[in-house]
């Protein structure tokens, strides 16, 4: 059964809150901007990700669990900050950038749960070996 609108807005505020504590909140969607901007669409089916870009589907994954759909929302709002703290904090401009920014990523799904870190790392972990550290 999905949850209203309001009710997602708190729980949406309650994980974000965990991650970024003190940090200005970054929106959740419930349309699309047309900006590539992930979003949220409650159906029938579930929580669906969706991201669109100039009108076309990127990606588009239905979840039963809200908590499944902010595991996945997160995952893509972490990895982009993420990405800009390895930017601001590289020491060697030869490293793979990837070793700062994945051990970022993690830190911060960790500060939701012990399951969102171990996820993450799992999912990290299958990039790593198809696209070793240099």
């Amino acid at each position: 059964m999905t949850k209203k609108v309001e009710e997602i807005t708190a729980a949406y505020t309650k994980v974000h809150e965990k991650l970024f504590p003190g940090e200005a909140m970054t929106e959740l969607f419930f349309e699309d901007d047309h900006f590539g901007t992930p979003y949220l669409e409650v159906t029938r089916a579930g929580y669906q990700y969706t991201v669109k870009e100039r009108g076309n589907i990127q990606t588009a994954e239905t979840f039963q669990d809200l908590d499944d759909f902010f595991y996945r929302f997160f995952g893509h709002l972490t990895f982009q900050v993420s990405c800009d703290f390895e930017a601001q904090n590289r020491v060697d401009p030869s490293a793979d950038s990837r070793i700062l920014i994945f051990a970022h990523q993690k830190e911060l799904m960790g500060r939701h749960s012990e399951e969102w870190r171990r996820k993450t790392e799992a999912e990290i972990s299958k990039i790593t070996e198809e696209y070793p550290f240099y």
